[in-house]
């Protein structure tokens, strides 16, 4: 079966049935090569193992040495390699070697495992060992075709990088995600659309604008007037109706100064002169004083 060598980036949208078929197709003869992606970051290989993230003692803290010597099995003398990646540890499912620093309790930097009829090797920091800058660098180019050598049995040779597997479309994405959320969108969506689409069919006659009569503009005027505070403003109107209405069933009485006429229209009806002087020609600043105008008024009339 063909080699397989798989970044830790290739593994982070990888859906769980394509998961599934890799790791079919190791059971079935194949060779894969994993890189453990870094601790912040979601690894579903690593979950289905069981192999997690190796977390130091607080109360013991150490240097990581930055060269890691691996002795593969069947080898003679040790590989160095460079120890900067993250450090692993098996879970349930135990490999069958390992190296790093396990013996001192540091955790392991490389885990092999035999799964089915092919092997799978899980390596913390490979990609960065077989980059164009570090390929060259002590042991790493002949640390992975040992590898290769050690494990695969495929004929012809051949090698299949998974760097860039392919993602969902965001469709995809957001449907197995957040189906609930896009399905309270749409719906939302089709609400909004059927609210401010136009209705089809015949046109309805709009309404034809009230008329109103015009006690309701002249009362609506005088509220409007009441709540300025202009008083004087709606007091003239009064006064003159009643001068008017004093000419013409008073005349002689209409005819004489302000004062006399207070005088006799007191003696006619009874109320006081003072009140019917403040009522014909008084100041009506507040709303007490412009009421008992208008009433005095009122009674003056009714008097005639």
């Amino acid at each position: 079966m063909a080699r397989c060598f798989s970044t830790a980036s290739a593994r982070i949208t990888c859906p769980p049935e394509r998961l599934r078929r890799l790791l079919a197709w190791v059971e079935d003869g194949g060779y894969l090569i994993a890189v453990a992606e870094y601790r912040d970051v979601a690894d579903p290989l690593l979950d289905h193992l069981g192999v997690r993230y190796f977390e130091p003692s607080p109360q013991a803290p150490r240097e990581w040495p930055e060269v890691l010597e691996v002795t593969l099995p069947g080898m003679l003398r040790p590989l160095r390699i460079d120890a900067r990646g993250p450090r692993l540890e098996a879970g349930g499912r135990q490999p069958d070697w390992s190296a790093g620093e396990g013996a001192n309790g540091g955790g392991e930097q490389i885990l092999h495992f035999h799964i089915g009829h092919g092997h799978l090797t899980i390596a913390s920091g490979l990609d960065q060992m077989l980059s164009n800058r570090r390929i060259g660098v002590m042991d790493h180019a002949e640390f992975y075709w040992t590898l290769l050598s050690e494990h695969d049995r495929s004929s012809p040779p051949q090698v299949l990088l998974l760097s860039r597997l392919q993602m969902p479309s965001l469709l995809d994405w957001l449907l197995e995600n957040a189906g609930a959320a896009c399905i309270a969108a749409a719906m939302l969506l089709v609400l909004w659309l059927w609210r401010i689409i136009p209705r089809f069919g015949g046109v309805q006659p709009e309404a034809p604008p009230a008329r109103r009569e015009l006690r309701e503009h002249l009362a609506a005027i005088a509220r409007y007037l009441w709540r300025s505070g202009a008083l004087a403003a709606l007091l003239a109107p009064a006064r003159e109706h009643f001068r008017s209405r004093l000419a013409l069933r008073q005349p002689g009485i209409a005819a004489r100064p302000p004062a006399a006429q207070a005088i006799a229209l007191a003696a006619r009806s009874g109320l006081p002169a003072a009140r019917i002087a403040a009522a014909l020609d008084g100041r009506a600043d507040t709303p007490h004083a412009f009421t008992d105008a208008l009433r005095t008024l009122r009674d003056l009339e009714r008097e005639l």
